[in-house]
């Protein structure tokens, strides 16, 4: 039994979210959770500050609402949806559940933030992403569940710490029957040793028999512009990043670059975590 978490913050973004995760899952056994952080003072949608006894009410009564919004979906309605409601800093409460459950993945909307009342929701993902141990789904607002048979994993060819790190990618690849396209943005005229490094890791998808390719590309005006020109004029269902435990995905994106990313990308985001 697969246990997947699905952060909430009520959004449109959110409920995409959920909606993916549950289409993603569809032809396992999976507990979904549903969860909502918050913190005082915290405002409801009336902009009216509330105490704290009468805003776990109401978001309890909220949340219950959601789930029972997402079993109107006839082909919804039979799922194990389950929600929970966690007083705290959102990176924080979804860290600990995810320890707590032992959770499988963790699934999240994001609305492509483009004026400054959606930052703080974004923010809050970047955050879960951040500071989660285990598969995180970024799912785009505008983004819909589709075969995921065209996969771009973004490498930056350090040696994995966790040697199961692309376990989850490898599972995805072989129930899709999905083409794996693995690419290096670089910043240097001497490509030879990033292409040798590079072997190691497509030799996990050749021992597991998954279809692949090799892209190297340079960098033009920033690694992110790169990376996201090459998704946008090349089919892409997903795009695979690790995160590494010292420092999110080093050498070929850095904190800020990925925030940026998790904010703009037309294609879900797949983010595996490299542990020690």
């Amino acid at each position: 039994m697969k246990r997947v978490i699905i952060p909430t913050d009520f959004s449109l973004a959110a409920i995409n979210a959920a909606i993916f995760a549950f289409d993603l899952y569809k032809n396992k056994k999976v507990e979904f959770y549903l969860v909502h952080a918050y913190q005082i003072p915290y405002t409801m949608p009336e902009i009216v500050p509330v105490g704290g006894e009468m805003i776990q009410q109401e978001l309890k009564t909220t949340l219950n609402k959601e789930v029972d919004k997402l079993k109107q979906f006839t082909k919804y309605s039979k799922l194990s949806i389950k929600p929970i409601l966690k007083f705290g800093n959102p990176g924080v409460c979804i860290s600990e559940l995810v320890k707590e459950l032992k959770a499988d993945s963790v699934v999240l909307g994001t609305t492509g933030a483009s004026n400054l009342k959606d930052v703080f929701f974004e923010s809050s993902a970047f955050d879960i992403v951040e500071a989660v141990e285990c598969p995180a789904w970024v799912i785009p607002i505008e983004a819909r569940f589709e075969s995921l048979r065209n996969l771009m994993f973004a490498a930056d060819f350090i040696a994995m710490q966790n040697k199961n790190v692309l376990a989850p990618l490898v599972d995805l690849a072989t129930d899709r029957n999905s083409f794996v396209q693995i690419l290096n943005v670089y910043d240097t005229e001497n490509d030879g040793d990033i292409e040798q490094e590079g072997i190691t890791f497509f030799k996990t998808l050749q021992q597991n028999k998954i279809d692949h390719g090799y892209k190297l590309i340079h960098q033009k005006e920033s690694v992110e512009d790169t990376l996201l020109d090459y998704v946008k004029q090349n089919e892409t269902d997903l795009l695979i990043l690790v995160k590494r435990h010292y420092g999110f995905i080093k050498s070929l994106f850095h904190h800020s670059v990925t925030r940026g990313m998790t904010f703009h990308a037309d294609a879900p985001i797949l983010v595996l975590h490299d542990n020690e």
